[in-house]
């Protein structure tokens, strides 16, 4: 689920010297897995869900987040993008960043 986030990333460092093989062998599919990584040491600590509004300008959201919304169902929900989504009174009022 990392390589579209990865993409994103590489095309906003334009003009920085990024090894040409990464962006090759980058698979986008917005449907792709999802790994926990609450584990080991983090598991003892708290969960923490950052606020998408940060309250400094328009909130942009990657298009492959509405897609994976539509997609995957009830298996991706995340509470803070849920709550965003319903503070915000749905995804039409969501501005979508290609």
């Amino acid at each position: 689920a990392a390589d579209t986030p990865l993409s994103w990333l590489m095309s906003e460092a334009q003009g920085l010297s990024l090894e040409t093989h990464v962006r090759q062998n980058l698979k986008q599919k917005v449907t792709a897995g999802l790994h926990n990584s609450r584990r080991n040491f983090y598991r003892v600590r708290r969960k923490v869900h950052r606020e998408i509004d940060h309250q400094h300008g328009p909130v942009l959201v990657h298009s492959s987040v509405k897609k994976r919304w539509d997609t995957a169902g009830e298996n991706y929900r995340p509470e803070n993008l849920a709550n965003y989504i319903s503070q915000v009174n749905g995804w039409s009022n969501i501005l979508l960043e290609p």
